[in-house]
């Protein structure tokens, strides 16, 4: 019972890494490039931006920026949001049944060209034998502390994106940090998650877009999420290691492009 409630874990876990890079092994040869985008309303409903059309090519006044204007929406460079949704997800391990999150979703803003923040929720979570859900959430409900995304490229040259937990204040990936929490009811299990969560964008670079997707799979060898979990015996913490096959698509405010090469 407790290896199925590790391997529910573990999917869950995967899940909640939607779709990001091996922090520790990335590179940056793929990127993603500065935009003019929309930017989102202030007080009073103001707009803070440094330009008043879609192309930023047209400047607002120091007065609209510093105190804030209705025509100048946009900026240029980094800050445009994203959502995410992904269908069912699979854990894959050398043992233990199959556990599923029939849902996920998740939001978050590109902060540079190789790094976002993001926060996922997984719903409708669970294994045969028991409901898995983190505190303070509805029952199956599963949702990460915010994360931080590396873009660069796998050992085939294929971008890559790999989410981890961070400290706080920081936009520096930590995947020794934990980056969700859960007790899995029918064992009276709590779990932990934390290392990093890497995939394969799906999408062909160097292209505008406002769409993509990461493709998540078992036995790629970039994925690197751990699982903390209790020994039922002797009380003491233990960690196993998972991957999870799981596609997350993706849906940017604005076009995007992410270059590579």
């Amino acid at each position: 019972m407790a290896g199925r409630i590790r391997t529910l874990g573990l999917c869950l876990v995967a899940a909640l890494s939607l779709g990001a890079l091996s922090a520790a092994g990335a590179q940056a040869s793929a990127e993603i490039t500065a935009r003019c985008f929309k930017t989102a309303k202030g007080a009073n409903h103001s707009y803070h931006g440094h330009y008043l059309n879609k192309t930023c090519t047209e400047e607002a006044s120091a007065e609209e920026i510093g105190l804030g204007g209705k025509s100048n929406k946009y900026e240029f460079g980094f800050g445009e949001t994203w959502s995410a949704k992904g269908a069912a997800l699979k854990l894959v391990t050398a043992q233990g049944p199959e556990v599923k999150c029939v849902k996920s979703a998740g939001s978050g803003t590109i902060l540079g060209p190789a790094r976002v923040e993001a926060t996922f929720t997984f719903s409708k979570c669970g294994s045969l034998e028991s409901i898995c859900t983190t505190p303070g959430l509805k029952s199956g409900y599963i949702a990460t502390k915010p994360l931080i995304g590396v873009v660069g490229e796998n050992g085939d040259g294929e971008v890559q994106v790999s989410f981890t937990g961070k400290e706080a204040n920081s936009t520096e990936p930590a995947p020794a940090e934990t980056f969700a929490e859960f007790d899995c009811l029918g064992e009276a299990v709590h779990l932990a998650l934390h290392g990093t969560l890497s995939g394969k964008w799906t999408e062909a670079p160097n292209k505008l877009t406002k769409t993509g997707g990461i493709e998540f799979a078992a036995g790629t060898g970039e994925q690197g999420l751990i699982e903390q979990f209790p020994n039922i015996t002797s009380g003491e913490t233990e960690e196993e290691a998972a991957t999870l096959e799981l596609t997350q698509r993706f849906k940017f405010k604005d076009q995007y492009e992410l270059k590579q090469g």
